[in-house]
């Protein structure tokens, strides 16, 4: 695959996706190695612990307020400003702990599967005496070695515990509030995976999830470029027709993007076919003309998202717009309201 067009592709991946700043940390702390590197990933989302703690305690002290003047507040008013917290809208610290750590779990789920299958990519080298696999990220590292197989083992545990864990934790665990709560506080609580959603469509998202596990997984473990690309050409095929047949989402134009960005993703696979080894057509008017229509292609989808957007941004201003008109007019006859009162006064006082 052209190198032009893989950075391409790079460049939105890198925005939603969390990373160490591993030259910094190896910089810094010259002992620090890779396979520490790769635990510190693994170890990441206790953060979402600590970040449900400090929304708790938010919660708990009303917005840290002075605990004097809590104190001097009714059982009632504490309740009633919880409610208007901006950050936990009276939700109970259950609840919170729930969300804060899907939350964390879902946002690092895509680098956590990343980092997983970057320690199990390894390559081949012929330096003379014989072929010898070295780690990708981290030629020093011998992948025959024990202690890169310990590492390895325990990956496997991180796969299944963190690539198939977190979608189906966030299943078990939406099934368990549905149960005790009903309906919308499941909504509520998972808002910021179900938000845009159908009802019956609302655990959409966990299946976005597994979709970007198995395709790190084939680009990690799948050697051969041209099965790489055959396989994630099924993958979208399915997912098109999935799109197409649920129309998961509760927005008309959305379902026609995400089918429209399937079907490019798909045209792409088949356009970079020919581009792939070991049958790679090394024409160079070939190589130029299919890199074109496979950046041109992306271009019109890019364009086809922006001017959705602005779209939506339009009638977002229109609305504030017309709303601040609407106050401004509803200012102006209380005004008019009350010079009439105050006239009326006068008169009688007169």
């Amino acid at each position: 695959f052209p190198i032009v067009v893989a950075e391409v592709f790079q460049i939105g991946g890198s925005m939603t996706t969390f990373a160490f700043p591993v030259a910094g940390l190896q910089c810094i702390l010259p002992g620090v190695t890779t396979y520490q590197i790769f635990y510190m990933y693994m170890v990441s989302p206790a953060v979402g612990f600590i970040i449900a703690f400090l929304f708790w305690r938010y919660n708990r002290s009303l917005g840290c307020m002075h605990q004097g003047e809590r104190e001097k507040l009714h059982a009632d008013e504490q309740s009633k400003l919880r409610r208007k917290l901006w950050l936990t809208r009276g939700r109970r610290g259950p609840q919170i702990l729930i969300l804060c750590i899907n939350i964390t779990f879902y946002f690092l789920y895509p680098t956590l599967v990343s980092q997983v299958a970057e320690i199990n990519s390894c390559r081949t080298f012929d330096f003379g005496y014989g072929p010898q696999q070295l780690l990708g990220s981290d030629f020093s590292i011998d992948c025959s070695s024990t202690e890169y197989q310990n590492v390895r083992y325990t990956s496997f545990i991180f796969i299944v515990a963190y690539g198939v864990g977190i979608p189906m934790a966030i299943w078990l665990i939406g099934i368990f509030v549905h149960l005790k709560g009903g309906t919308q506080l499941e909504l509520d609580t998972f808002a910021y995976l179900m938000s845009g959603y159908r009802l019956r469509f609302r655990y959409w998202e966990t299946l976005i999830m597994i979709r970007k596990l198995v395709i790190i997984m084939i680009m990690t473990f799948v050697q051969n470029r041209r099965t790489q690309i055959y396989a994630n050409m099924w993958i979208m095929y399915g997912l098109l027709a999935l799109q197409t047949l649920c129309q998961p989402l509760d927005s008309r134009i959305s379902n026609y993007l995400e089918a429209i960005t399937l079907l490019c993703m798909t045209l792409t696979l088949s356009l970079a076919l020919p581009l792939a080894p070991p049958t790679m057509d090394s024409s160079p008017t070939v190589v130029s003309a299919l890199v074109v229509i496979i950046l041109s292609l992306n271009s019109l989808l890019l364009a086809g998202y922006g001017f959705v957007l602005y779209r939506g941004f339009r009638e977002v201003v229109t609305l504030m717009r017309k709303e601040a008109e609407s106050r401004r007019e509803r200012r102006y006859k209380q005004k008019a309201k009350r010079e009439i009162l105050s006239r009326s006064l006068q008169r009688l006082n007169t």
